[in-house]
């Protein structure tokens, strides 16, 4: 065979270069065309003797040659496409000192694009190949680059870019040179030296709001409502619930957010819309969920005794009047279902006054007024009223009982039947002592705006007493008048079928017009200065009320009442009844 004819190239970085089946030699810059020379020409022979053919090729301005079977004979096909230009800079070591960078030094988000460039210090030029590896240690780039016209190369520095991982964390991810650590070019030892680049990802913004579900019942009997559901669902997960009224989103910092969901809510009686919420530790606050509930309640129980109010004689009084007049004043926020006095039931007016008459018996007599309200409360006055017909015998003359009046005071007028002192007093104040002459008494004594209780005692000289009562009401206005029935001046029992009322009218300032009620007929009696009477007839045994109302042409008017107990001689009846009249 013949001998192999040496060739020589200066390599870019200055090494010699010995390679495969051919031969470089230093040359020098003067004798670099004769060489030439030469060298094309054994270039040309060997070819022609050898058959193989030969590439040419020039780097940093000196050819050199190389086998077109290179790239297959030393692998480089394997990772390499055919160069358009061979060279033979891939197969020394270019790796040098590696130095990978980030183009962020903050977190990445999740599938950001992470871009890494390779550089190194001390490392020959020429060509490489270059891989980017994940924290798994699977490839996720290569060089893609066509240095020399040969593709898969890349020079440095080489810049490599994959997605970041889509969960948060800290990832070490692993980017390297890949080619010949031989060296010196000729040996086939290909590797690849690499450096380590830490990629940290952050958790994605949420941006997510809760989705809330809300309902309540459609009815309710309580204020306190329980919550039928109230959920939430999330992407990352629900840190708070709202419950309120208002319609308006409320801010995630607001007050009134709890880490449970309410179960109940409390609403008001009637209707009412409820507005639940949902947040997220983002801060999201969802989207308004609404529920309606018509609370509808029990009225609240009612403990509270109702009001009242008696005008009669004290307890302890002694009288020798058959008849006792029993006149109050009941009254309840929740109203008042009925009066009654020792069991018997009473009238009572829309203003809550009453008026009774109650028939004595000889001896101390119990007189129970009980007021009840809606709600089954009870007021009870109980007061022990003798009937003595060895009492001093004690009539009243003015004014009459359950009169009106718009004087603030008044003259009590009277007769006591033995030598006797009588006291007055006004609504149980201290008493004072009428003046006496003769067996008639009488005293002025003050009124209160109001119902006023007159008690009028007489004690005569055994300390026998004897009581009666008048009540007055003192109307503060001077655009009333004084209204009083005078006869009967109290309630009565009587024997007789029947009576003439009479009555007076006072310090009207215009034509007044008087109606009087009872058992369910009605009159209307003529006022003749000022005074007025009327015949009234009972058909049977009972207890008649009298109602006297004069009104005014201004629209004042006034209310008086009288009892009459009508009882007819019996054949076996031998009682004496000593009343205010001579019935008998």
């Amino acid at each position: 065979m013949k001998e192999k004819k040496k060739s020589s190239f200066q390599h870019s970085d200055g090494e010699q270069v010995n390679e495969g089946s051919f031969r470089s030699e230093q040359t020098t810059k003067g004798d670099i065309m004769k060489k030439f020379s030469t060298v094309s020409a054994q270039f040309f022979f060997a070819l022609a003797l050898a058959a193989t053919p030969l590439i040419a090729f020039q780097l940093n301005g000196t050819e050199a040659y190389a086998q077109s079977s290179y790239f297959t004979s030393r692998g480089c096909v394997n990772c390499h496409s055919t160069p358009v230009v061979a060279t033979c800079a891939g197969c020394h070591q270019h790796s040098g000192t590696l130095t990978a960078t980030k183009n962020k030094t903050t977190s990445y988000a999740p599938g950001e694009t992470v871009t890494v460039t390779l550089s190194a210090s001390g490392a020959r030029t020429g060509w490489i190949g270059a891989r980017l590896y994940s924290q798994t240690g699977a490839e996720i780039a290569r060089s893609s680059g066509n240095q020399s016209g040969m593709g898969g190369s890349a020079i440095y520095p080489v810049v490599l870019s994959a997605p970041a991982p889509a969960t948060a964390g800290t990832y070490t991810w692993r980017v390297a040179y890949v080619g010949n650590v031989n060296g010196t070019g000729s040996g086939d030892v290909h590797s690849e030296k690499s450096v380590n680049v830490s990629i940290t990802v952050a958790s994605a913004a949420d941006t997510a709001a809760p989705v809330v579900s809300f309902t309540l019942p459609a009815t309710a009997t309580s204020l306190t409502v329980p919550v039928s559901s109230l959920s939430a669902t999330d992407n990352v997960a629900v840190t708070g619930y709202l419950v309120n009224k208002s319609a308006t989103p409320p801010a995630a910092s607001a007050t009134g957010w709890t880490a449970t969901a309410p179960a109940s809510v409390i609403a008001v009686a009637g209707s009412n819309t409820f507005y639940a919420w949902a947040k997220d530790a983002a801060g999201n606050v969802s989207a308004v969920k609404s529920a309606s509930v018509t609370v509808t309640t029990a009225p609240a129980t009612d403990t509270t005794l109702p009001a009242l109010t008696i005008s009669s004689l004290a307890n302890g009084s002694y009288t020798n009047k058959v008849t006792l007049n029993v006149s109050g004043h009941a009254s309840d926020a929740g109203g008042i279902k009925s009066v009654t006095v020792n069991n018997q039931a009473v009238t009572v007016n829309a203003d809550g006054s009453f008026s009774f008459a109650l028939t004595l018996v000889a001896g101390a007599n119990t007189i129970k007024t009980i007021a009840t309200d809606n709600a089954g409360n009870q007021q009870v006055d109980t007061r022990t009223v003798t009937y003595d017909l060895n009492a001093p015998v004690l009539a009243v003359s003015a004014p009459a009982d359950n009169s009106n009046t718009i004087q603030s005071f008044i003259t009590v007028t009277g007769t006591v039947s033995e030598t006797s002192t009588v006291s007055i007093s006004v609504n149980n104040g201290s008493p004072q002592s009428a003046a006496i002459t003769g067996n008639t008494y009488n005293a002025t004594v003050n009124l209160s705006a109001g119902v006023n209780t007159i008690d009028i005692t007489a004690t005569d000289q055994a300390g026998n007493t004897s009581s009666a009562k008048r009540t007055v009401t003192y109307e503060n206005s001077n655009s009333k008048f004084t209204l009083a029935v005078v006869y009967p001046a109290q309630d009565i029992t009587t024997r007789s079928s029947s009576l003439t009322l009479k009555g007076t009218v006072v310090g009207a300032s215009s034509r007044v017009a008087v109606r009087i009620a009872m058992d369910g007929r009605s009159y209307s009696p003529a006022v003749v200065n000022g005074a007025f009477q009327q015949r009234l007839n009972f058909y049977r045994a009972k207890r008649y009320s009298i109602s006297v109302t004069a009104k005014d042409e201004a629209g004042n008017s006034s209310t008086v009442y009288r009892n009459v107990i009508y009882r007819p001689v019996r054949n076996d009846d031998d009682r004496d009844d000593r009343d205010d009249h001579d019935d008998d």
